[in-house]
């Protein structure tokens, strides 16, 4: 339930993103309490949904812990609040606007479930803002709000919109079963392919403007430029195989090339930012 791959992902990306943000020496145990408190939200946002979506999960994922009966609802209720609480309390000592926005994060993960039955479009932007944030919040305990990062969290607001779309055209069957209000369900599966592609390109855009921005020499800009295209590469390819196959198969494999290119980003724009502030 609590994706430790995807939580881990975002908790490392904060830390990155406080490493790069900071002048001079990077304290680790500030590092270990950001990984840990993002992990530990970030889970508990998983549980929480997949709390909320047990029935349409009967559906589309009827193996999960819950819809399979291999945990309580009462038992994911509580860890959900348990992750939630740690993540704060780890939140707390690392500066009030760092906890502001970890208290606000988990309002909204609570609430996602219930905005998705209201709106999927706007679901799918909140879920994008969710994945951006930790670079933010990286940025917020280094009190150093970079140029560089708030670019770079724009991008992986784009790149992170392309999975929130497609994961919807995944859960279609349920999301009609539970009255899901989404791209797919209201437009259908053509017109959320698009919406994807606008996605896909307006991270393209969001590089050309880190690379050109960034101050970077034209050897540097030109390394930056590739490697983020590559991860737009790993993106746009396992979407377009997606696209002409709905498959599990090539389900799964837009999920890990999707992630591949993710951590692919989030490095690159961890350095450029380090390499800028040093």
């Amino acid at each position: 339930m609590i994706r430790p791959s995807a939580s881990l992902l975002g908790g490392f990306g904060a830390a990155a993103a406080y490493f790069g943000a900071t002048k001079g020496s990077v304290d680790v145990v500030i590092c270990v309490q950001i990984v840990l408190s993002v992990a530990a939200i970030s889970a508990g946002g998983f549980a929480i949904n997949d709390y909320f979506d047990v029935e349409k999960d009967r559906i589309n994922e009827p193996l999960r812990a819950l819809p399979s009966g291999d945990l309580s609802l009462g038992t994911a209720l509580a860890g959900t609040v348990a992750l939630f609480c740690f993540g704060l309390l780890l939140a707390a000592p690392l500066g009030q606007s760092a906890f502001a926005l970890a208290a606000l994060n988990v309002a909204v993960l609570a609430s996602y479930s219930h905005l998705l039955r209201i709106n999927g479009a706007l679901a799918n932007l909140v879920g994008a803002y969710l994945a951006a944030s930790v670079l933010l919040f990286g940025s917020l305990v280094a009190a150093n709000l970079t140029p560089w990062l708030l670019q770079g969290g724009l991008f992986v607001f784009f790149y992170c919109l392309v999975r929130e779309i497609v994961f919807d055209t995944h859960d279609v069957s349920g999301d009609r079963a539970a009255g899901v209000r989404t791209l797919t369900t209201v437009w259908g599966r053509s017109t959320a392919m698009k919406a994807a592609w606008v996605a896909v390109g307006a991270s393209m855009v969001a590089v050309a403007g880190m690379v050109v921005g960034g101050g970077f020499q034209p050897p540097v800009q030109a390394m930056i430029a590739a490697a983020l295209l590559v991860s737009v590469a790993l993106l746009a390819g396992s979407l377009r195989l997606y696209q002409t196959d709905e498959s599990k198969l090539r389900y799964r494999a837009f999920e890990r090339h999707g992630r591949t290119g993710l951590w692919v980003a989030m490095l690159v724009v961890v350095c450029a930012a380090r390499a800028s502030t040093v």
